[in-house]
């Protein structure tokens, strides 16, 4: 259970989501330490299911920012102004 690396101060702060593998017992004893830097622990199910998770929401982050480039790129080639 090791939190991501990011760019601005989140770990300070207690802003990280963490997803978390491995069984129950385990996690309840660790979870009052990651509760100290993180808004928000969950187990997601047997060893490795917290790294499967991470690997999900981050091939969903990706999906959505390329679609955006693809749809702002678009619409410049397209000549087109949006009004608002």
């Amino acid at each position: 259970m090791r939190p991501y690396p990011v760019a601005r101060p989140v770990p300070k702060n207690g802003q990280l989501t963490v997803m978390v593998g491995g069984d129950p017992e385990t996690f309840e004893r660790a979870k009052p330490v990651i509760d100290s830097y993180a808004k928000m622990v969950g187990l997601m199910g047997p060893a490795g299911a917290g790294q499967l998770t991470k690997m999900v929401n981050q091939l969903c982050i990706a999906g959505i920012v390329q679609g955006l480039a693809e749809g702002i790129h678009f619409a410049k080639n397209a000549a087109w102004t949006p009004s608002r």
